[in-house]
């Protein structure tokens, strides 16, 4: 049977801001947790002064500090609650006080606590909410002269465009960041700005520009001697080249990102590094090396403790099984996969954990299962249509397995319409 196109992991194109935003961090959730803790301590000791003055910056200071202990432990609702307490406070100093260097500083604060509001909403998947607060920071920056977090907010709301699937949109903030921020200072922006900007011609297939963007970020970060930030950009050349299927070319730089994530003690590095080279291993057809990268990532992830990038380690470890036959124990790693998905509500992981099962279904010639998981799958095709192509093509095998011509003729229409659609679109490109 023909498989089109199975990478759904790295799905990625579309999900992977989140593992990028997690993988940027580098923290180990349960230190973080410790961290929170002992930052509430602190905050019970410290308290406002009647009137406004330069003290309360203190309370403030550490108040936004729990909030980002918080959030990279992910506690979102405590991080929220703490964003919000942060905004509030501000406003009541700023509307009490009348000294103008007072007002300043805590109109950056209140400019912090916005922008770290739009950061919860984008890590939790909200792109409209979070390009709103990124947009209500911007004046507030300009105000208080900081110029560096006027970069990065800017910045962020082309990343969070990129989110929502609005390229132009995204391109234009992301280069408006690039060519109006050009001191040193802001090249670490500056790098995370091309850095997006590659994944965005890694979407839309134009991989010449992808890879062109790539270089030029690892050149700035490796300026920069930026580890972490070199990790990740040396993580989007791999999946760029993974496309390519220059498998070769992708293991080289993954391999440096894993190595620095381990070096770095980058527990969430790791995970997801780990996690790639497994699927980079079933392409090379090595299954044990892959098996051994795949365990290695899902365990880094639980020690870290974010439960919501799991799934992507059930399915690696589901897909390797499958490569060895061992059906039994893939078919268990794609349903702990769908049910971790279903959990955190991640339509994208469900929709193809169940059209990767539906398709083993499919092997396995029970197709009673494969029909409801491929049925599931393309459920979720009208919500995002993703992947309709290969979910339409399944379909349409197993209607002819099952003797249903006619059904079997309609999915495949649909699948060729899809099909003539992307090659239209790639030929475009091309011109």
């Amino acid at each position: 049977m023909i498989i089109l196109r199975k990478t759904f992991f790295m799905f990625s194109r579309k999900t992977n801001w989140l593992l990028l935003f997690f993988f940027l961090f580098g923290y180990r959730a349960l230190s973080q947790t410790k961290t929170a803790d002992s930052l509430k301590d602190l905050l019970d000791k410290i308290s406002l002064s009647t009137r406004p003055c330069i003290n309360d910056t203190v309370y403030l200071a550490t108040l936004e500090n729990l909030l980002d202990a918080q959030q990279k432990a992910s506690a979102f609702n405590d991080a929220q609650i703490a964003a919000q307490k942060g905004l509030s406070l501000s406003n009541n100093l700023l509307d009490k006080t009348t000294d103008s260097s007072l007002k300043k500083l805590f109109i950056l604060f209140k400019a912090r606590f916005i922008n770290r509001t739009g950061n919860l909403y984008y890590v939790t998947g909200k792109a409209d909410s979070a390009v709103y607060y990124y947009r209500e920071a911007i004046p507030l920056f300009k105000q208080a002269n900081d110029s560096l977090r006027l970069a990065r907010v800017i910045g962020n709301i082309g990343i969070t465009y990129r989110l929502k699937d609005q390229y132009d949109s995204a391109v234009y903030y992301l280069f408006f960041t690039i060519n109006n921020f050009k001191e040193e200072k802001f090249w670490p922006a500056v790098a995370i700005c091309y850095n997006s900007l590659s994944i965005i011609y890694r979407t839309t297939h134009i991989y010449n520009k992808a890879l062109e963007f790539s270089f030029t970020a690892l050149k700035i970060a490796t300026t920069l001697n930026d580890k972490t930030l070199i990790a990740q950009v040396e993580n989007s050349i791999s999946n760029i080249y993974k496309d390519l299927e220059n498998y070769q070319q992708s293991k080289k730089y993954l391999f440096l990102a894993y190595t620095a994530a381990k070096e770095n003690k980058n527990l969430v590095g790791v995970g997801f590094t780990a996690t790639n080279l497994a699927l980079l291993y079933i392409h090379l057809n090595r299954i044990d090396s892959a098996i051994a990268y795949a365990k290695e990532g899902l365990n880094a992830k639980l020690k870290v403790g974010n439960m919501s990038v799991i799934p992507t380690s059930y399915e690696a470890l589901a897909r390797v099984y499958e490569e060895e036959k061992n059906y039994d124990s893939a078919i268990y790693y794609f349903t702990m996969q769908i049910d971790t998905a279903t959990k955190y509500k991640m339509s994208e992981i469900i929709k193809g954990g169940n059209y990767l099962l539906g398709n083993l279904y499919l092997t396995m010639s029970n197709y009673a299962l494969a029909k409801k998981h491929l049925l599931m799958a393309h459920e979720l095709t009208r919500i995002n249509p993703d992947f309709s192509l290969e979910i339409n093509f399944a379909l349409s095998e197993l209607y002819e397995k099952l003797g249903d011509y006619k059904q079997s003729l309609s999915y495949y229409r649909a699948y060729k319409a899809a099909n003539d659609s992307v090659h239209n679109e790639d030929l475009a490109r091309n011109l």
